[in-house]
């Protein structure tokens, strides 16, 4: 009997530690960040998705969180949200 509850214990807590590892994967130290972008940098529907606009060198963009493939989920100043490359933003604070 006591065999069968440590299988279901072990079995639980690989479950609650895939959640965490996932959760892990999308939220970074630093979210909602103010980022500035390195170069003229396309917000998209998804990560790799359909153009939304266009924000240019020099401009912001606010992060409320990133991917683990890298790409920030935010909105450039007034504008609708969507996916920036993270590897295209700076000084996020």
């Amino acid at each position: 009997m006591t065999i069968g509850i440590t299988k279901k214990r072990v079995a639980t807590l690989l479950a609650a530690g895939a959640v965490a590892a996932t959760l892990i994967g999308v939220t970074p130290a630093h979210a909602d960040s103010l980022c500035t972008v390195t170069e003229n940098t396309w917000v998209r529907s998804s990560p790799w998705g359909s153009v939304l606009y266009t924000i240019p060198k020099g401009g912001s963009f606010r992060a409320y969180w990133w991917t683990s493939s890298g790409w920030a989920y935010g909105h450039g100043r007034g504008r609708a949200d969507g996916y920036a490359p993270g590897w295209q933003l700076k000084n996020c604070h």
